[in-house]
């Protein structure tokens, strides 16, 4: 409300209070955080606050740089200028200029990067092939090539269920252009019966195990509901869990995919399975 806004001290302080409801604590600056409120700006106001707790600078130092604050903003106010960088360009042309790449007139002390560049890790995990490696999103198009571990699946039961067999086959599909291979130990078409945890990690563990030793350069992920079975497929070297329930048939999945810092894919499914 306007009220509101005349008192933007008190607004940062309850914003800091949500924060720390939410149970965002003190860590590195620009770091990693469960949350994090902003103010952007006020009107076209310049604003410094610098007599308080939680000093300020308005509009955001930065919000001319980033696209995940233009985006949304040129959906509320593709007109709003911004009263400190020159030529106040609008929201919708700040968005333009980030997203063809184009510079910015940057504040003096601001940096202005290009065009943002989305990526995702495409290895991952404490067993993975190694830390670090990123796919740009949209750079180009990744193939992922199937192997069920199984007897029973609709497209491919039973042809892997010999460890070379799944290994030559996994070998076929990289060589084919397969960026990654995904190792499932257990059908979920409809009507198929669970497979229990243990005899579900005796027949994935195996070959992702053997994909490793052969130093494959794709990215391993393992297709399973369980988390043990996640468990155990990161810790023989799997990068990605891949869940079909989205983390929702176990409840320790999520827990077990951040501790062993492992992307996770999270599908959908219709059904039981």
């Amino acid at each position: 409300s306007a009220g509101r806004l005349r008192d933007l001290h008190g607004l940062l302080s309850d914003f800091k209070a949500i924060e720390t409801d939410l149970g965002r604590i003190p860590g590195q600056r620009r770091g990693p955080r469960v949350v994090d409120l902003d103010l952007i700006a006020v009107g076209e106001e310049r604003l410094a606050l610098t007599d308080c707790e939680y000093p300020l600078n308005l509009p955001h130092s930065l919000m001319h740089e980033r696209d995940f604050v233009l985006v949304p903003m040129a959906e509320l106010r593709p007109d709003w200028r911004h009263p400190s960088v020159e030529g106040r360009p609008t929201v919708r042309e700040m968005l333009t200029r980030v997203l063809t790449g184009e510079e910015v007139d940057s504040l003096e002390g601001a940096h202005s990067d290009k065009r943002p560049r989305r990526v995702f890790p495409a290895a991952g995990g404490l067993g993975g092939r190694k830390e670090g490696v990123l796919w740009e999103q949209g750079a180009q198009t990744r193939i992922m090539g199937i192997l069920n571990i199984t007897p029973d699946s609709f497209s491919d039961g039973g042809s892997n269920c010999i460890l070379e067999d799944a290994v030559t086959n996994a070998q076929a599909m990289a060589d084919a252009g397969a960026s990654i291979i995904d190792v499932g130990g257990e059908t979920t078409k409809p009507g198929a019966l669970e497979v229990p945890v243990e005899e579900e990690i005796q027949r994935v563990v195996p070959v992702i195990r053997a994909l490793r030793e052969r130093s494959m350069d794709c990215t391993i992920s393992v297709d399973t509901r369980k988390a043990a079975v996640a468990r155990a497929a990161i810790e023989a070297g799997a990068d990605w869990i891949n869940d079909v329930s989205g983390g929702e048939f176990d409840p320790d999945m999520l827990r077990t995919a951040a501790e062993l810092m492992a992307p996770i894919v999270l599908m959908h499914t219709r059904g039981t399975p």
